[in-house]
């Protein structure tokens, strides 16, 4: 694999966006020529991914620019696989821009454009441009001015932005999907049988760091900087091979060594089979300890290492839901026994934080279950023992079935 080179220079700012995507006009039509042979484009959910193949290939689009824009917001994902450089600096794969004036001339220093060469995985890219006085318009070019290979640019997105306010820091998916889709139940990993059902809630969730000076109580506002965040997984404090979803302009806001809390969030449609069962949540790992609400409502807590909390009558079967959980990591205290009356205490390290083992909805007979089944068996005595923990109202003259293999040695 090459050496890769993305150079992502951002300016930090809040704004106050239009939310039109400037690369398509008000009927939806993508502005700008039909491309070239070599290069695709595809238009959909008012976002424009682009792909152009082979060596010295450029597309433009000229992007009408109001009166009173203060910034132009630019941005996507980018992937570059095998871009080998020209001879001048510039030859390589690029998003080039160039602000002009009625009279067509450029007006302002060259921007700092999003440039790539080798090969690179998906880069995220977020970037505020200002826009120079005499601005009218401003044309953006996607080209590989390399000598060869493909560059890729996806869910790319360019905004005005008018008023320095509260500028929206959310991601999509990174996996291209919608909020909605990437929330569903649908697809996910599950297990049934005549009277039982757990539904995997592993994968991608909503996420959003907490940031200092920050209250724990309050959910961040939409626009805040949510992102998405794998479960399970630890936070990446340390080179572990995660990473977190977020905006480039969100993540200089905290240094993810020191992160200690964070907000995960997922809507899904309950299932509505799951009328008069009872339902629980049931993680395997919580590094240290979480608070859960549904719909903005407490529901109960989770600790360390993990557990179930029954939301039965909270979450409701044919209703669409958010599940939100605060995630907090606190070391505990823990004592080192140096000689005889003497003990230091300490805060234990905490590597892994976050939602680090797997997360499940179980859904359950309400008033008839049997809970933590012990089974003892004995080879020597050619028996075995079962020892049920707690019954939940069974009905009456049950019978118990037991059919297991006997081993002998020879």
């Amino acid at each position: 694999m090459k050496k890769a080179v993305c150079l992502c220079i951002s300016l930090f700012c809040a704004v106050l966006l239009s939310g039109a995507n400037l690369l398509l006009d008000a009927q939806g039509n993508l502005r700008g020529g039909k491309p070239n042979k070599g290069i695709t484009i595809k238009v959909h959910d008012e976002l424009v991914d682009i792909t152009i193949e082979g060596a010295s290939r450029q597309w433009n689009s000229v992007l009408p620019i109001a009166p009173d824009t203060k910034f132009v917001r630019v941005r996507m994902k980018m992937k570059v696989t095998d871009v080998e450089r020209g001879k001048e600096a510039w030859q390589d794969a690029r998003l080039a821009i160039l602000f002009r004036n009625s009279e067509k001339k450029g007006v302002g220093n060259w921007p700092a454009t999003f440039h790539a060469t080798g090969t690179t995985q998906w880069v995220d890219c977020d970037r505020l441009y200002p826009v120079p006085e005499g601005a009218v318009d401003c044309v953006l070019g996607p080209a590989n001015f390399g000598t060869s290979g493909t560059v890729q640019f996806f869910n790319l997105l360019v905004e005005e932005l008018q008023k320095i306010e509260n500028m929206d820091l959310d991601v999509p998916p990174p996996d291209g999907s919608s909020p909605k889709s990437a929330g569903s139940l649908k697809g996910a990993w599950n297990e049934t049988t005549p009277t039982r059902e757990r539904v995997s809630l592993n994968g991608l969730w909503e996420f959003r760091p907490l940031l200092r000076d920050e209250n724990p109580d309050v959910l961040p506002p939409p626009g805040s900087g949510w992102g998405y965040f794998k479960v399970p997984g630890a936070w990446p404090t340390h080179n572990n091979g995660m990473r977190f979803y977020l905006s480039a302009l969100f993540m200089p806001k905290f240094r993810p060594q020191d992160l200690n809390s964070a907000w995960y969030r997922r809507t899904f449609d309950v299932p509505e089979s799951w009328q008069g069962k009872r339902i629980v949540l049931s993680a395997d790992m919580i590094q240290s300890c979480a608070k859960v609400s549904i719909d903005g409502k407490e529901a109960g807590e989770l600790y360390y290492p993990g557990g179930e909390l029954d939301l039965t009558g909270k979450l409701l079967p044919g209703k669409e839901q958010t599940l939100t959980m605060f995630v907090s990591a606190k070391p505990e205290k823990s004592s080192i026994f140096m000689a005889p009356g003497r003990l230091i205490s300490q805060d234990s390290a905490l590597t892994n934080r976050g939602i680090t083992g797997d997360l499940y909805l179980d859904a359950s007979p309400l008033n008839k279950a049997i809970a933590d089944v012990h089974v003892i068996t004995s080879l020597k005595k050619k028996k075995s023992a079962l020892t049920p923990a707690s019954f939940t109202s069974l009905p009456e003259n049950i019978v118990w079935k037991q059919r297991y293999p006997r081993q002998e040695r020879s």
